[in-house]
């Protein structure tokens, strides 16, 4: 008689810190040809991935970052033949923005911000308050321009400032 042993390939997505698993992003396993195998929204709890083959290279990629969250840039990993279980862990970064008067230490409310992306297509906007906001539509490597769509009264308008979210896993 024979017997298959099946290896599990599990799917994580984690914060920076990589404890936590984050809530709410669509993934998706496809093969070396585009191939879909799995998608999944992302829980609390790592994925198990259905229909993988020993041997064989797969690319694990994010559809959609949860909000405030950064879209990571997608994984290739290859499934173990030694018939021992398998972790891929994928890590989202935060990027915060803020409003801040010319001392740099005290926050402006009420300004009316705007992320836009390389086509100038607005990817996130907000009304700033006394705290970080957390960015979310951008991904990883990508550049965007940080806009004040309207300023408080009493403030003159900030210029435009370009910025490039790194590769690094690390906030922002």
């Amino acid at each position: 008689s024979m017997t298959f042993v099946d290896t599990t390939v599990t799917a994580s997505k984690r914060d920076i810190a990589g404890t936590d698993e984050i809530k709410g992003a669509k993934m998706q396993v496809t093969d070396m040809n585009g191939k879909i195998i799995d998608t999944w929204t992302s829980t609390n709890k790592p994925h198990s991935i259905k229909g993988l083959t020993e041997g064989h290279d797969y690319i694990l990629t994010e559809i959609t970052a949860p909000n405030g969250f950064v879209k990571a840039e997608s994984i290739k990993f290859t499934v173990s033949k030694e018939k021992k279980n398998q972790a891929v862990v994928m890590k989202d970064k935060q990027f915060t923005a803020s409003k801040k008067d010319v001392s740099g230490k005290n926050y402006v409310e009420g300004a009316k911000l705007e992320v836009r992306d390389d086509q100038n297509r607005v990817v996130d906007s907000w009304t700033s308050t006394k705290e970080d906001h957390y960015v979310s539509g951008l991904e990883e490597g990508k550049t965007y321009r940080l806009v004040e769509a309207e300023a408080p009264k009493g403030y003159v308008k900030a210029d435009d400032i370009f910025f490039t979210v790194s590769n690094e896993k690390k906030n922002e």
